[in-house]
């Protein structure tokens, strides 16, 4: 077999692997609302105009954004779900990627095979994070298609390449807000590209008057035909207004990547970023003095948007080894030294041997096909409590938390409606099902986690007192402010979490909710809690169903545990709360208190177990046991 054939083996074998290393189990919390969303839109040929599935739908403007922004996405993802299953959207996340990563190895044609193979390997890593099956996904291909077209026309002035940018942008303005990404690009590639012609037309290669009238055209053909959704010029508008919603402080995806960077939320795909950002940055300085205008903005562009949230992360990648693989450093220029020549074999040898082993490693740990074709059972996606709901209850008002609200919005309307979900639709709402997790007293009350505490430790251990003068911004209620809201929107079933996904830290209304005669609970599986009002309409399913309430220390026990080796305090405080309260070991709870106090000395349960354990310690003393 001679070298051009191998190279072109090694290729086809590599895309195999990353079209493999895609496929995984969907256990995105937001895939299960745009599921229900495609399914309206198909069921009822149209956008919803309200929202249909929540309690707190209000019709303003941000609602009827996000009911339609997404909504072309959102039928392929029914469409490809209802004929397929769960397979057909692994299939598709993984084609889509593997996509990116063939227009990639295109254009870093020129690069050093081995290299190549390896910047492209750790983008495959990189990607990895970025799994979840939202209609962000073809925002992710289309960024780096628009490039690929734009700078092909560039380079070979084939009209060919042109053709498609208007109805590739047509269907991208009405599958994800992302196109906001590709008409910027299109604009730097026509202003660029202008400026070249006009005023730097003697020191650098430019279009010619013909062929830049051509792109201008197409280029601005192009953003109109984006204008063509849903939301018209306001979809512009409405998805950058979005990026500055203060619910999105608080999601990782939109910390930056210098956050992180530092503490125990570092991780090595941020270090991939800043490496292959490192090398791009460093190729393009070594080219610099014939560095493209027009290449210069994109990167500018895309690094700005990247260091601005994780979120963005991949499209400067994307951006960044496709516009440095169209320079060449000259001590790695095979073309003018002679040893490269001969080396050429023996390198795609080992390139080839290295993406066996590879594509050996993937299929030894590829997950069965029957796994892909189903929706794994998580806390996130708590089938258990679904199937009881189904069974037992006719309908009913639902709260729930931000998390879980997606998957029981999908499983479970039209019977029940939830209070909250992850599209974020109602600020007010976000807030107010804030106040009810964190089982608010008053507006502003910032102490709700003590006094939850207080009303359920044994009454030997003493209590954390506060004093509240000065300090409140509302006056007392009659009712508490969490109460008050349960009542207000007629909320008849909770079903919530015991401890919050990814920290660990217990829920105050589940504190609250353990002495509360008013609610009682029915349901408890390890994922998730249901409680139902003490109301005639409930007696029946209560009087069958009813579990002790202890039992929610078991599911704080269960939930902590699986979460073992992660850096977050309020894991290891949490464990050590249920233990005592389950009458368990001292000995290890004392263990997995002086973890978290070194994790952060600030984790007020374990302060507050720290004492309770050192007064039992001394009461021990004092009566000699």
């Amino acid at each position: 077999m001679n070298y051009l054939k191998l190279k072109k083996l090694v290729a086809v074998i590599f895309f195999l692997c990353v079209f493999i290393s895609f496929l995984s189990p969907i256990t995105d919390a937001d895939f299960p609302w745009h599921l229900k969303t495609g399914e309206y839109v198909y069921q009822h040929g149209g956008i919803p105009k309200t929202d249909p599935f929540s309690l707190i739908s209000t019709g303003d403007i941000r609602e009827r954004f996000i009911l339609s922004c997404y909504w072309l996405g959102q039928l392929i993802f029914y469409g490809i779900y209802n004929l397929i299953g769960p397979l057909g959207i692994v299939m598709l996340r993984s084609l889509l990627f593997t996509g990116i990563i063939v227009i990639l190895w295109s254009a870093m044609k020129n690069t050093p095979l081995l290299l190549k193979i390896g910047a492209l390997y750790i983008t495959a890593m990189l990607f990895s994070v970025y799994l979840g099956d939202r209609p962000q996904l073809f925002s992710f291909f289309f960024a780096i298609a628009v490039i690929a077209l734009l700078e092909n026309y560039k380079k070979t002035s084939s009209k060919k390449y042109l053709i498609f940018l208007p109805l590739l942008m047509l269907f991208w303005a009405n599958v994800h807000g992302g196109f906001i990404f590709g008409i910027v690009v299109i604009a730097i590639f026509c202003l660029s590209e202008t400026v070249k012609h006009f005023f730097l037309k003697k020191s650098i290669v430019s279009l010619d008057k013909e062929r830049l009238l051509l792109l201008v055209a197409i280029g601005f053909i192009s953003i109109i035909a984006s204008y063509i959704n849903p939301n018209t010029y306001q979809a512009i508008t409405l998805t950058i207004e979005a990026q500055g919603d203060p619910l999105f402080t608080v999601i990782k995806e939109y910390f930056s990547p210098y956050d992180e960077t530092r503490g125990p939320f570092a991780s090595r795909y941020n270090f991939i970023y800043w490496s292959i950002m490192g090398y791009s940055l460093v190729l393009l300085a070594l080219n610099l003095r014939r560095l493209d205008l027009t290449h210069l903005g994109l990167i500018f562009f895309t690094l700005y948007i990247s260091l601005s949230a994780i979120r963005f992360v991949p499209f400067f990648v994307m951006t960044g080894l496709f516009i440095s693989a169209q320079y060449r450093v000259n001590i790695i220029n095979p073309d003018r030294h002679a040893i490269f020549n001969k080396l050429k074999l023996p390198v795609t040898i080992l390139s080839l041997f290295l993406v066996l082993l590879w594509c050996g490693s993937l299929v030894n740990s590829m997950p069965r096909i029957s796994s892909l074709n189903r929706i794994p059972e998580t806390r996130l996606y708590p089938e258990g409590a679904v199937r009881f709901l189904l069974k037992n209850i006719d309908g009913g008002r639902i709260f729930c938390s931000y998390n879980t609200g997606s998957y029981l919005l999908w499983r479970l309307y039209p019977r029940f409606r939830t209070f909250i979900d992850t599209r974020g639709i109602n600020y007010k709402a976000a807030y107010e099902a804030d106040a009810i997790s964190h089982a608010e007293r008053w507006e502003g009350d910032g102490n709700s986690f003590i006094d939850a505490l207080n009303t359920i430790m044994p009454v030997d251990a003493g209590s954390i007192e506060i004093d509240y003068s000065g300090k409140r911004t509302a006056a007392p209620l009659e009712k508490e402010k969490w109460i008050n809201l349960l009542d207000k929107y007629g909320i008849d079933i909770i079903v919530h979490e015991a401890s919050n996904f990814y920290t660990g830290r217990i829920f105050p209304l589940i504190l609250r909710l353990i002495k509360d005669n008013h609610w009682r609970l029915v349901y408890s599986d390890g994922r998730a809690l249901i409680f139902v009002r003490d109301t005639p309409g409930f007696r029946e399913l209560i009087s069958q169903y009813e579990i002790a309430k202890e039992k929610i220390y078991d599911q704080i026990g269960i939930e902590n545990s699986v979460m073992l080796g992660r850096q977050h305090s309020h894991i290891y405080s949490s464990l050590a709360f249920a233990l005592l309260m389950k009458g368990g070991s001292d000995e290890t709870a004392e263990t997995y208190i002086k973890h978290a106090l070194s994790l952060n000395q600030k984790d007020l349960l374990a302060s507050y177990l720290e004492a309770f354990l050192k007064i039992k310690k001394a009461e021990r003393a004092s009566s000699g046991e």
